[in-house]
């Protein structure tokens, strides 16, 4: 059974005690989908006139379109993928500190 990342859903400010689904975590999720070689599944209603009446919406499917082309295509090899799981857990782990010490990124 391939990987599966679970199940999201975008979120906006509205109420504003919700927190939306900020554009960095996005990102995040397609580096993992490409670096586990997984998908994910959507939730809710994620149609054109929610697409066109929220950019942010607009702005995560289109991030995560390309994260899932680039997957299926194996548009990466394993060192890459590896790079792409690794790189986010030593920002995680080291903070601000990964980018001023590119070899954390590869700890």
């Amino acid at each position: 059974m391939p990987l599966h990342l679970g199940w999201w859903n975008f979120q906006q400010f509205n109420p504003p005690q919700v927190e939306p689904t900020y554009p960095d975590v996005i990102e995040y999720l397609g580096a993992k989908l490409i670096g586990w070689d997984a998908g994910i599944s959507l939730t809710g209603a994620i149609d054109h006139a929610r697409l066109d009446g929220i950019p942010l919406f607009r702005r995560a499917v289109d991030v995560l379109r390309t994260c899932e082309e680039l997957r299926r295509d194996n548009a990466f090899d394993e060192t890459v993928k590896a790079r792409f799981l690794y790189s986010w857990l030593a920002r995680i782990r080291f903070g601000s500190r990964a980018a001023q010490c590119p070899e954390l990124l590869h700890a």
